[in-house]
């Protein structure tokens, strides 16, 4: 592996959830009925990734990964 101080690989592992509430009602026919519930969703994102710094502060991230998100994501990173 290339050994540099402006190059950080690493590798993800995030788990996470989401919560949807639902209502459906029925307003055509005569029933007038309605439901509602909730949706709970898992899920646990696992990948890679690499920021490239192009200063002190200031630099570049690309990642590739599956679950909870899209395959491939890149950004800007700051470093406070």
């Amino acid at each position: 592996m290339v050994k540099s101080d402006n190059f950080d690989a690493y590798i993800l592992l995030a788990p996470g959830y989401l919560i949807k509430n639902t209502t459906v009602e029925e307003t055509a026919g005569y029933t007038g009925y309605s439901v509602s519930g909730k949706n709970v969703q898992y899920t646990f994102r696992h990948g890679v990734g690499a920021r490239y710094f192009l200063d002190e502060n200031f630099g570049l991230n690309l990642e590739v990964g599956i679950g909870g998100g899209s395959f491939l994501q890149g950004g800007i990173t700051l470093k406070l």
